[in-house]
């Protein structure tokens, strides 16, 4: 049995933003290829997640991080939670490259992500608006 080798990482959705605390969306899923460009199955992968002080420990997120590719050579991660607020990344190392996401903004617990949606002036839109204001000057540095 022949082992396929890794050499391209497509992400075919990445998470945008989350709350701490609630499942980032959309899902990770990314594909798998080689270098003929077909899909590569059976292949294990473990993903590694990173802010600005480096490798985030276990205690810091939940959910599936390690998965095989299917007989598509896609992996989908549906459940991941970060625990902490801030910007993250997350490391897809296997053989011999890694893709990186883009910075993937965490939120305090129960922020509305689309609170730009919300009616203007509303309490509940100055109360997230305030919210969202004191989460971007705290985690600013």
């Amino acid at each position: 049995e022949k082992i396929e080798c890794v050499d391209k990482i497509e992400l075919l959705s990445v998470p945008l933003a989350g709350c701490a605390g609630e499942i980032l969306s959309p899902p990770l899923k990314i594909l798998l290829r080689d270098n003929t460009g077909a899909p590569i199955t059976a292949k294990r992968i473990r993903l590694e997640f990173y802010d600005e002080n480096g490798l985030l420990s276990s205690k810091n997120y939940s959910g599936k991080i390690s998965a095989e590719s299917d007989k598509n050579g896609v992996i989908v991660f549906d459940d991941l939670v970060l625990k902490k607020t801030g910007q993250v990344q997350i490391y897809i190392p296997v053989d011999n490259i890694t893709e990186i996401t883009e910075d993937i903004d965490v939120f305090p617990p129960g922020l509305n992500i689309d609170f730009w949606n919300e009616i203007v002036g509303s309490e509940i839109y100055e109360e997230k608006l305030d919210r969202a204001l004191r989460f971007t000057r705290t985690n600013l540095k």
